[in-house]
């Protein structure tokens, strides 16, 4: 069966939180192992609110040092100690997010018992930044007012499926069927070759997310990000206020909306809404006339990566 890849949508909101909308955070699932992406205020209660296993957690991922995207980040570094925490914590983020942990820290007076391991992430150039055996996930440096990074998360390739007939057909030993997952061709006793693809089934795609906030529309300038199967984009603001977005360096439904047409994505999520839009429809609107296959993100709903 494959494994199922979902985001958790815990705050949609942009700069203030709103009794509909927390600040920026969500939870990439992949079979249930929870990998945190941004830390808005409020955060322990969302991840207890939406089913989120946060003592599972072992890599988070910073997209910039704002507040409405990290102030919930000692809260719950401080809640884990309090609760016994004992594994090593991983957080990728700018370095401006570990002095502020550390002012914190020294603030409160606070010692830790887990490891709490900072890395610090590159704003010059895209990179791989972290890799385990589920997901792979690489930078992408946007254009904001401070310096700023989306992700792209990758599912780690699966290998070929050996056919059970070829198995029993050609006497497959343990070291044939490693070799074969692998790529490789087998060769009988009487020397006939029997090519891979007849003995394998081909695994599915691997699948692709990107988070991108707190940007202007630039984020089609990535090879990497065309044909992604799910895109996530800010949104701040509507079209009439382009100049404003600008000024700001955000970017507008419209614009959100172009950026995933030129990459050719299979679907668009939009979020990271001004608190001014009591209602976003007119937003989606605006941006369906540009990229049909696109919604709104709401807080606590999950989106499967299919």
């Amino acid at each position: 069966m494959r494994e199922s890849i979902d985001i958790t949508i815990l705050g949609s909101g942009s700069a203030v939180p709103t009794p509909r909308r927390n600040t920026s955070a969500q939870v990439l699932s992949v079979n249930q192992v929870p990998y945190l992406i941004d830390c808005g205020e409020g955060i322990q209660t969302q991840m207890m609110r939406y089913g989120i296993k946060q003592s599972r957690i072992s890599a988070m991922f910073i997209s910039h040092h704002h507040g409405d995207h990290v102030l919930g980040l000692y809260g719950l570094l401080s809640s884990y100690n309090l609760t016994g925490r004992t594994k090593p914590l991983h957080i990728y983020a700018p370095s401006e997010v570990q002095r502020f942990f550390v002012i914190q820290k020294e603030f409160f007076g606070d010692q830790f018992d887990y490891d709490i391991v900072f890395h610090p992430i590159s704003f010059k150039s895209s990179k791989v930044i972290f890799e385990d055996k589920r997901i792979k996930v690489t930078s992408l440096p946007l254009k904001h007012k401070v310096g700023c990074c989306g992700f792209l998360f990758e599912e780690q390739p699966k290998e070929a499926n050996i056919k059970k007939a070829a198995i029993e057909t050609y006497e497959l030993t343990i070291k044939d069927i490693v070799a074969i997952k692998a790529g490789a061709d087998h060769t009988l006793e009487d020397g006939r070759v029997i090519p891979n693809e007849k003995m394998v089934t081909q695994p599915l795609p691997i699948r692709r997310y990107i988070y991108s906030t707190d940007t202007l529309p630039m984020l089609d300038k990535y090879e990497v990000a065309q044909g992604v199967d799910l895109l996530y984009h800010e949104a701040t603001f509507d079209q009439k206020q382009t100049l404003l977005a600008k000024k700001t360096g955000h970017s507008t439904s419209k614009q959100a909306a172009e950026v995933a047409k030129r990459l050719g994505v299979k679907r668009l999520l939009l979020g990271h809404f001004s608190s001014r839009y009591k209602q976003v429809d007119p937003l989606i609107d605006e941006a369906r006339e540009v990229f049909p296959s696109c919604e709104a993100v709401e807080d606590g709903r999950s989106y499967a990566i299919d």
